[in-house]
């Protein structure tokens, strides 16, 4: 290595990209690379400088100094991928290494494994055959290119034109952007290959190596020996032709070598000559000549060589070279090769086409099976319920026999090298397994693809052959079929050849499924651990299969349980998903390699089946752009598959469409070429796609990406191409429109799209044919186009949270297993935001109710005391102003910094609206309730003593209606309860307690209707209305009648009376009224607080109370399930909104009076405390006031009840004919006294019971909670659980449905009760009537096109799988059928299945929802 050379010091290859990227810098700024801009080819990949503004130096760094210095400074898969990249750009590839640092020579043989050249090599007979091996395997031709001393001709050029003229193969002097100076590349030696066409023009017959040492190969001893060994054809170049000197001496060598000798003289112009015949030793002269003449002089000398004998070169050989090492010899690569050898040699004596049959059986027919049978549950018919049980055991049976086949050896040793190996072991296991099996199919499948191309030309042919006559049209489509059986042999023999590392991670996947679904250990396998091994893989960068290609099938289990194991590693990180559609084979994983360098396959033969994943992590220095992390790229198998048969393609391609369109924040359509009738397919596809999108308010964006225009630079050409597009996009969205139900006319209306910026014409590839032509400049320059469209797009986009994209997975996915999938969709991640939504909401709206009644408190206290005759709404608001703006302020902090906050979005505008007129009401009630104590207060002054008139008692009616229909009985039930429930809340409102009876209250509860049924139900109405009313007016006979009144205050008269015989003073007289007055009104204050604590505690963390109203469901159901009552079953079935109020009231009850009972009275003695220091202060407060400022008696009083009235009501009426009280100390005293044993007397106040509360803790949260959407699903009657009374315009939703038969649902004309859920029936081909009198039946599929109460409600598909209402239908079947008068026989028998259910899992079901 030359002097020179040593002078530049390479770091050796260092381990994160971020030592790389600093290594690579330094390096550079030691060549003095400043502002350098190369040849605009593939190693401006390598570097890009951003500096534009500075004028550019003279000194340059040669770009193979670029190359190399890369090259040194990456690990070995980077290197590979390098090289990778190279080879498919038709470069020369570095075959000997020098290492400047350790002073040896490397061969990187380890980069050459990925790559594969394909070739068709034409005999002397001119038969052509097609070869595809690995390169490191390839046995060729090699010939070697020296050069001894110093040329003015570049050697390099002259092995360029010989593999393409019109691609420099080996970067020489001419290229542009080369320099004199070059510190990297002197003793390099590169390799290419040319691989003919088998073409007539081809320039060799077969493949051939070309071996070129860059630099003076005197000085470079090492790599010249290597060469000359291991070439079957040397050729020297000399610059002059001359005996002695170390030139003469080499030559001399290899004259006397067999091998054949090329000199090239560069001061000679002699003509190529066989020095001596029957040698095969040339020479020839460059003096005059052109590099095309000679050119073709050394194609002619190289043919005719190795036209006879030569000595093949297989890469493989060069390990064995003395002198060098081998990047191989890794201890880390060696290991990883060790452990992929041992798979290999398990296989590598085993048709290819059985492995998978042999070794990988829970993803064959298993698999295939159990995916066909779980579609199987959305297609049902009949009995439903019983076929849907029927299925699931068949489900569950073939997961055991998928267990049973699991520990297979293949499946054990690669996993337990999965398990064992280190981090980096690993990457090498992985890539070697790859490469292995690749090798051992490639043969196989090349036979295979061969002979189904020929086949499928053959099934073309006959579909063209116009034939006449009736008899030969029977003819051809005889021959047709059995072209096209003998195609489709051919592609299961494909499909079973097709053998590669993502079916094994398929396969563990498939184990992993199988023992979950039935909690199964087999042998050793910890399949438990198997998320954790791929989402470790996922993150390093590894594609994932998301969609099963050969089953058609989405793994969910597995891929949730994957996606679960990511987040756990890496926290939610944000996603922008990028994915891809478009025709097979039309370069889609390409395009996606060459934007991000990513790893799908995209060799012939091995197109992507299903869809892939892979994870691209945001660099540091662009993520401060971007919302999110990483880009999540999903790949996916072309559409219009020539395999599938054509209905069975459409159904697969719109399937495939839909799923891959919904999970990406952006799709790229591809379209191939300018066929108008692929295009018309993919669009018809994709529209119909997109609008299916739409109608699910999901709202993905698209760029189209038409790749292989022969003319992008066409302006004019390009704006006609998106002017037909848009056409062509318009009349796809009509036609989709009808289909779909919707009413777009154009593209514009389902997406936005701009024609002008999301279509981008793509370049051709390559130039020229493959197998040597070189990638298109355009493309790579489109490519970077197009990355900075998605990009730019990307920045604007919030992206998605990873747990919302595997909620999206599931979400689509289940929708897709249903026909119609608008109906189907199910938004999980956005209904579980919602519903957190409404626990907030239902925090918000309790702040604002707790401060209204505390306002409303203080209020009612000034007016029992003669303080206040007036309430005014401006002061209500004024005095809510604090408590709604720290309401305002929470609600805005939670929807701009929640985790969720792009999807709360959608809900802000009318939650905010919610709250505001929830204020606004809540306002206007404590101002009515306000207004009706003041005029309570003024009517009470005008009582006379007469005494109310007893309410008759009404007999009991509640037996009304007849035997009807069932949808009449439970309209007709239901109606009941709501007149019902609205007596009762119209009576409440009503102040009987406190103003006495009037007739007008019972004429209020009345109604208007027809008929015997008018007089039962008024009768039923009024005996619920007159049992209130009653109890109300006792009430007011005990506080206002005149009697009643005297005898109440008897005692305390005669205690005054005493006090005065007794010589007591009138201060120690004035305190004991004043404490007499103080103790009703204290206990009442300490027991009204107490209230709205124990309320707001159970709000807040109290479960069964804290939670939405779907979650106050599941406790309602849980507690029944745990009484086993029937009757409190029906009630709950029968009145909801009653039953809801009693388990309310049974749970507060429990609550304190029982389980926090402890906590209960701790609150109520802190009160007690709180309230006594009010009294204390406040006495202490007025005599202070009256010493300082001066006053009587009249004015300590008014002082004393202004400062208590904001907590409890204290009239200064009780000091008339006290005015001889001047000695405020002694008053003091006195009053000390009896507030103090006032307290002692209330320290040991208890709870027992909630009536000791006027204001019930119950009825508060009744009040709060029971405020809410109460509709019914018309199928089976379970009430909406959306927390909003008015939640328009969302439909009604039910987190569990049941059998329609527990509310006496039957099948029409029969006594037949339903066991069907609704939420099965939905998916069913099952038929209904929308009332009892309707003659035409309406699909369960379309329910909402029945209309009315039925277009209303959202049923998603659940295939019924909650315990809870089948094990409630097994325990009570008697009662039901006793109660309903009906039978679970016929089509309404019970499923066996359902019978296995017990109580504690029907309990723990709930905890799922």
């Amino acid at each position: 290595v030359g002097q020179e050379q040593s002078l530049v010091k390479i770091p050796e290859a260092v381990g994160t990209m971020e030592q790389r990227s600093k290594a690579v810098k330094a390096l550079f700024s030691r060549l003095h690379l400043q502002n350098y801009k190369g040849q605009q080819n593939v190693f401006d990949a390598f570097f890009n400088t951003d500096q534009e503004t500075e004028q550019r130096k003279q000194s340059h760094v040669h770009p193979m100094d670029v190359q190399m210095a890369v090259f040194h400074c990456s690990d070995s898969f980077l290197k590979q991928n390098i090289i990778s990249k190279l080879s498919q750009c038709q470069y020369a590839l570095p075959l000997l290494v020098p290492d400047l640092l350790k002073m040896n020579i490397e061969c990187p043989m380890w980069t050459f494994r990925q790559i594969r050249k394909s070739w068709k090599q034409t005999d002397d007979s001119n038969l052509v055959t097609m070869k595809s091996v690995p390169i490191c395997k390839a046995e060729t031709p090699m010939v070697a290119f020296l050069r001894l001393g110093s040329l003015s001709s570049s050697k390099s050029q002259l092995m360029s034109s010989l593999i393409n003229e019109r691609h420099n193969t080996f970067f020489h002097r001419n290229c542009p952007g080369s320099t004199k100076s070059r510190y990297l590349i002197d003793g390099l030696a590169e390799i290419a290959w040319y691989c003919p066409s088998g073409k007539p023009n081809d320039a060799f017959s077969d493949c051939i190596a070309f071996c070129n040492l860059h630099g003076d190969a005197l000085s470079c001893e090492t790599q010249r020996d290597i060469l000359i060994e291991k070439s079957s054809v040397n050729v020297i170049l000399l610059p002059s032709l001359e005996k002695g000197g170390k030139s003469s001496e080499i030559l001399s060598d290899l004259s006397k070598s067999p091998k054949p000798l090329i000199c090239l003289i560069a001061d000679n112009d002699s003509p190529a000559v066989e020095v001596k015949e029957g040698t095969r030793k040339y020479k020839m002269g460059l003096k005059d000549k052109s590099l095309s003449e000679v050119s073709e002089e050394m194609k002619a000398i190289i043919k005719k060589i190795l036209s006879s004998q030569y000595n093949p070169f297989k890469l493989e050989s060069m390990a064995k070279a003395r002198g060098i090492r081998v990047d191989e010899d890794d201890e880390a690569c060696q290991r990883g090769k060790s452990a992929a050898l041992q798979i290999q040699n398990l296989l590598e004596e085993k048709d290819i086409s059985k492995i998978k049959d042999t070794f990988l059986q829970c993803q064959g027919k298993l698999w295939k099976k159990w995916c066909e049978n779980n579609k199987g549950l959305y297609r049902l018919h009949g009995q439903i319920e019983k076929e849907k049980c029927q299925t699931e055991k068949e489900l569950k049976q073939i997961r055991e026999k998928q267990c049973d086949v699991a520990s297979s050896k293949l499946m054990n040793l690669f996993l337990k090298n999965l398990q064992s190996l280190h981090s980096h072991e690993k990457k090498y296991f992985l890539k070697w397994t790859e490469i292995l099996l690749d090798d051992l199919s490639t043969d196989d499948l090349s036979g295979i693809l061969q002979a189904y191309d020929q086949k499928w030309t053959e099934v073309l042919n006959l579909k063209k052959k116009d034939d006449k006559g009736e008899k030969q049209n029977q003819t051809k489509k005889q021959n047709v079929e059995k072209q096209r059986a003998e195609l489709e042999e051919l592609s299961a023999k494909l499909q079973s050849a097709t053998f590669g590392l993502e079916h094994m991670f398929r396969e563990m996947g498939q184990i992993y499924e199988a023992h979950e679904s039935v909690n199964r250990t087999t042998g050793e396998l910890n399949w438990s651990k198997y998320p954790e091994l791929a989402a470790e893989l996922m993150i390093s960068g590894h594609p994932m299969e998301l969609m099963d290609g050969d089953a058609g099938h989405v793994p969910l289990t597995w891929i949730t349980r994957l996606l679960d194991a990511v987040i756990r590693k890496l926290k939610d990180k944000r996603i922008f998903v990028l994915s891809v559609l478009g025709i097979q084979s039309s370069g889609k994983s390409t395009m996606l390699n060459a934007m991000f360098g990513l790893q799908f396959a995209v060799s012939a033969g091995r197109c992507t089946r299903g869809a892939f994943m892979q994870l691209v992590k945001v660099s540091a220095e662009i993520q401060k752009d971007f919302k999110f992390d990483y880009v999540l790229v999903v790949d996916t198998e072309g559409l219009r598959a020539p395999e599938l048969a054509e209905n069975a393609s459409l159904h697969h391609d719109n399937e495939l469409a839909t799923f891959v369109i919904g999970l990406g924040n952006l799709t790229l359509i591809n379209i191939f070429g300018e066929n108008p009738a692929d295009m018309q397919d993919i669009l018809q596809i994709v529209v119909q796609a997109f609008m299916r999108m739409k109608e699910v308010n999901l709202s993905p964006s698209c760029v189209f990406v038409h790749q292989n225009v022969t003319d992008i630079a066409a302006g004019e050409r390009n704006m006609e191409g998106k002017r037909r597009l848009q056409e062509k996009l318009d009349k796809m969205a009509q036609l989709a429109a009808k289909e779909e139900v919707s009413n777009a006319d154009c593209f514009s209306d389902i997406i936005a799209f701009d024609v002008q910026t999301d279509v981008q014409y793509f370049a051709q590839l390559w130039e020229g044919s493959p197998p040597m032509a070189p990638p298109n400049p355009g493309y790579s320059e489109s490519i970077q186009e197009l990355k900075n469209i998605i990009l730019t797009k990307a920045s604007k986009s919030e992206g998605l949270t990873l747990s919302q994209f595997r909620s999206r997975i599931s979400d689509l996915w289940n929708a897709l297993l249903n026909e119609h999938f608008v109906f189907s969709f199910k938004n999980t991640q956005e209904i579980a935001v919602y519903r957190k939504l409404e626990v907030q909401y239902g925090k918000w709206t309790w702040a604002l109710r707790c401060a209204l009644l505390n306002i409303q408190h203080q209020l009612h206290n000034r007016i029992e005391i003669g303080k206040l005759d007036k309430v005014d709404h401006g002061f209500l608001v004024k005095e809510m102003t604090t408590t709604r703006e720290d309401v305002q302020k929470a609600m805005k902090t939670y929807f701009d910094d929640d985790e969720d906050k792009e999807m709360l979005v959608q809900w802000r505008g009318r939650f905010v609206s919610k709250i505001k007129e929830f204020h606004d009401e809540q306002v206007a009630e404590v101002k009515r309730k306000l207004e009706e104590v003041i005029q309570q207060r003024n009517a009470c002054k005008e009582l006379d003593d007469k005494k109310a008139d007893e309410c008759k008692k009404w007999g009991k009616y509640k037996n009304i209606g007849n035997t009807l229909p069932y949808e009449e009985d439970q309209q007709i039930r239901s109606f009941i309860a709501e007149v019902e429930r609205q007596s009762i809340e119209k009576i409440k409102t009503k102040p009987v307690a406190s103003r006495g009876y009037t007739s007008t209250y019972l004429h209020e509860v009345t109604y208007t209707f027809k008929n015997h049924f008018t007089v039962n139900l008024l009768l039923y109405v009024c005996d619920i209305a007159g049992n209130q009313l009653l109890n109300s007016h006792e009430e007011f006979k005990t506080n206002n009648d005149p009697l009643t009144y005297l005898e109440s205050k008897k005692e305390h008269h005669y205690s005054i009376f005493v006090s005065y015989c007794e010589g007591n003073s009138s201060a120690a007289v004035l305190g004991e009224l004043i404490c007499n007055k103080l103790k009703d009104s204290t206990v009442l204050a300490v027991y009204n607080k107490t209230a709205m604590e124990l309320a707001d505690e159970m709000m807040h963390s109290y479960p069964p109370l804290s939670g939405n109203k779907a979650n106050l469901e599941k406790h309602i159901l849980k507690s029944l399930a745990e009484k086993e009552d029937f009757d409190s079953y029906i009630n709950y079935l029968r009145r909801p909104r009653s039953h809801m109020e009693s388990f309310i009231t049974e749970e507060v009850e429990k609550y304190i009076l029982t389980e926090h009972k402890d906590k209960a009275l701790s609150v109520l003695k802190k009160n007690v405390k709180r309230i006594e220091k009010l009294v204390s202060d406040a006495v202490e407060t007025a005599i202070e006031n009256v010493k300082t400022q001066g006053g009587d008696i009249d004015t300590w009083l008014e002082e004393f009840s202004s400062s208590l009235e904001d907590e409890l009501a204290f009239s200064t009426n009780c000091g008339q004919n006290f005015g001889d009280i001047n000695d405020f100390d002694f008053f003091k005293e006195e009053l000390d006294k009896g507030i103090k044993s006032i307290f002692e007397e209330m320290s040991s106040l208890t709870i027992d019971s909630m009536e000791q509360f006027s204001e019930r803790p119950d009825q508060l949260l009744i009040n709060h909670k029971c405020k809410t959407c109460w509709t019914q699903c018309p199928f089976c009657g379970a009430v909406c659980t959306n927390t909003d009374e008015d939640h328009s315009p969302d439909d009604h939703m039910v987190t569990f449905h049941r059998p329609s038969g527990i509310n006496g649902a039957h099948v029409r004309g029969t006594v037949e009760l339903c066991v069907d859920f609704c939420s099965t029936l939905v998916t069913s081909n099952q038929r209904f009537y929308p009332n009892s009198s309707s003659k035409k039946s309406v699909l369960y599929k379309v329910y909402k096109t029945a209309g009315g109460e039925y277009a209303e409600w959202s049923i998603t598909p659940d295939n019924s799988t909650l315990a809870y209402w089948k094990w409630f239908v097994c325990q009570f079947q008697k009662d039901l059928e006793v109660h309903h008068e009906k039978k679970f026989k016929g089509n309404g028998q019970i499923p066996s299945g359902w019978r296995r259910f017990t109580k504690e899992d029907a309990i723990k079901s709930l905890e799922k929802l």
